[in-house]
């Protein structure tokens, strides 16, 4: 298994911005999650079938509540975390539900822009996984 980075190990901080974010959302708590992002923020995610576009701090706020609703108490693995420098981070992660809860969306690499220090466009799509399927 994939254990997901601490932040403190990077010295991005738009890296150590993107982790927070993570591990916000992962723990429902969508206010610590939307001071992190812009409140023009656009999301593009690939967890929820029928929704994939999420806009502004209303829309972050549905996804990360969805996704506890969907997933339970999941677990995320991080595989790989790259950065242009003071531009973008991009993550290639997958899911892993709580058991009963939804099957996992499928991996993914999202890359996360920036726009004065706050994230401005989340943007997922599919990816491939060397940790495994769920």
């Amino acid at each position: 298994m994939v254990k997901p980075p601490d932040s403190t190990t990077y010295s991005s901080s738009l890296v150590r911005a993107v982790l927070a974010f993570g591990a916000a959302v992962k723990d429902l708590r969508v206010e610590d999650a939307l001071l992190l992002v812009d409140p023009k923020v656009t999301c593009f995610a690939l967890v929820r079938p029928g929704l994939s576009v999420y806009q502004g701090h209303e829309g972050v706020a549905s996804l990360i509540t969805y996704m506890h609703a969907a997933y339970g108490s999941y677990q995320i693995e991080v595989e790989e975390i790259t950065e242009v420098p003071g531009l973008e981070v991009t993550v290639r992660a997958r899911v892993v539900p709580e058991p009963g809860y939804q099957p996992p969306p499928p991996p993914a690499v999202t890359r996360y822009t920036f726009r004065n220090g706050l994230i401005a466009a989340i943007e997922s799509e599919p990816g491939t996984s060397g940790a495994g399927s769920g």
